[in-house]
């Protein structure tokens, strides 16, 4: 069901008491009508106590800005006192927002296939030294056994009214002006087992921002350190005795972790390292310590089906279970990415993915897919372009999607 969110909030509340001692997770697949004017949408979970205190909980990824659908997740815990708990999606004028699929539901960190937070250490970057400038954010990155997701960097300006980022990068997503950027999807950090890699984003900050957020972050398993970072605004190196981007400092120094001095979330260790480091005796090290990864292989949970078909005689029919997919391509040029939507219609979601490239995104059982080639004409009229493959994801694990030129 599409709901056409114009009164600014759409809402739910209900008692807490059923939830009480859990873990709950609200989540819904997001985006704007018309992307390009300025508005945004984004998800919210409010849980109300006894005793008039709120715990409030934001969408751990920015606002939605584009008129592609895009998937938030808000997580709480649900302690002794609570009352009720308020879930609700919150749009921002101009444009219309849309809410697709909302979920509500408690969470088994045993069995929750993907991490329910992330490694993160923030730091508030002063708005008078960055506004009106372009940052060039960079460290030196070591990884181990990071077989799911990255470690990388973010950086996030928000804006004067509520709820509203000017500029975000987290090395995976990327915005900036309110428009999703063409490397959304491809990442930008360092995974599996690396040596001390330079990893840097680079984004402007807008004259109006009031708020800068920035730091380091681990969305995945294994274990990173960070090291030897640095700030350069409108190409000068900037230094300030508020930060030790080299971790030497006997605690950190500009920045912070959550909830507590040792740990980003209930799955991750994040602090001071005295025995790894690029330069000097320490770094920053954050560590998956949480439940086993229990996702069924990915092997297979893709199928490969016949893009002609796809394109002329098929449609996405359930949208009830949510699925990861990453589509990579290993074909001879670049290539663009179709959503074949409900009434079998072309929807473009991903332009020129380059060759070598991988492009992650959220999906659906029963949702279909189209591979075109990129410059051979392909628009969203069925049967035009070079259709290169089309796919389905089949598994609740997801998988990959892997673009060749053989069918």
């Amino acid at each position: 069901m599409l709901v056409d969110v114009k009164n600014t909030v759409l809402a739910q509340t209900f008692s807490a008491g059923p939830y009480i001692g859990k873990s709950i997770r609200f989540s819904a697949y997001l985006r704007l009508q018309r992307g390009d004017t300025g508005g945004n949408i984004h998800i919210r979970m409010r849980i109300n106590y006894a005793d008039g205190h709120a715990d409030l909980r934001d969408s751990l990824m920015p606002p939605v800005t584009g008129d592609r659908w895009e998937r938030r997740e808000v997580f709480g815990d649900v302690k002794p006192g609570a009352v009720s708990i308020g879930i609700f999606s919150r749009y921002f004028p101009p444009g219309v927002g849309w809410v697709r699929a909302p979920a509500f539901e408690v969470v088994d960190s045993a069995k929750v296939q993907t991490p329910p937070e992330f490694g993160v250490s923030t730091g508030s970057f002063p708005v008078k030294d960055a506004a009106g400038k372009t940052i060039k954010f960079g460290a030196w990155i070591k990884t181990e056994n990071v077989t799911r997701g990255y470690a990388g960097l973010w950086w996030r300006a928000d804006g004067p009214k509520a709820g509203q980022t000017l500029a975000f990068d987290n090395s995976a997503y990327r915005s900036i002006g309110g428009k999703t950027d063409a490397l959304v999807g491809e990442n930008r950090g360092s995974t599996g087992t690396s040596n001390w890699t330079w990893r840097e984003i680079e984004l402007p900050v807008p004259v109006e921002t009031r708020n800068i957020n920035f730091g380091f972050l681990l969305p995945g398993n294994g274990t990173a350190w960070f090291d030897g970072a640095r700030v350069e605004l409108d190409g000068q190196p900037y230094f300030s005795p508020e930060f030790d981007f080299d971790f030497e400092s006997a605690a950190l120094r500009g920045f912070r972790v959550f909830p507590g001095v040792n740990s980003a979330s209930r799955n991750y260790k994040v602090g001071l390292d005295n025995t790894t480091a690029y330069t000097g005796s320490q770094s920053l090290k954050m560590q998956f310590v949480g439940y086993e990864d229990s996702r069924p292989s990915a092997v297979g949970s893709v199928k490969k089906l016949d893009p002609v078909t796809v394109d002329v005689a098929s449609r996405s029919t359930d949208y009830s279970t949510p699925v990861p997919i990453s589509f990579i391509n290993h074909s001879r040029g670049p290539v663009d990415i179709y959503w074949i939507d409900y009434q079998g219609r072309r929807m473009l979601y991903r332009e020129q993915l380059p060759v070598g490239s991988t492009w992650q995104t959220g999906t659906f059982l029963t949702h279909l897919w189209l591979v075109v080639a990129s410059g051979t004409g392909g628009t969203k009229e069925r049967g035009t372009g070079r259709r290169v493959a089309a796919f389905e994801a089949s598994s609740p694990a997801g998988g990959d999607a892997m673009i060749t030129d053989s069918q």
